[in-house]
């Protein structure tokens, strides 16, 4: 089987999006516990003043947010190929 160089490059993107993607996966559980960290250091289970409780929050919507954001790139770079070609 013999590919020109469009389906070779279209197979590159694949692999490069799926590399992102599992990428993406594997710093979960390192974010994870960076994040988890982070909220013990500043005493998330009974904030000072408001301010700590604002960070607290956000610390907790940043879990999804950056694993997403990788795994969103992987996948936009999957769908531009398939969609472009």
């Amino acid at each position: 089987m013999v590919l020109n160089k469009r389906g070779v490059i279209f197979f590159y993107t694949l692999m490069l999006g799926l590399t992102i993607i599992v990428f993406g996966l594997a710093m979960a559980s390192p974010i994870r516990s960076f994040i988890d960290d982070a909220r013990t250091n500043m005493t998330c289970s009974l904030p000072a003043n408001n301010w700590d409780e604002a960070m607290c929050w956000i610390l907790d919507l940043m879990k999804p947010m950056v694993t997403g954001g990788i795994i969103l790139v992987g996948v936009a770079v999957m769908s531009a190929r398939i969609w472009i070609s």
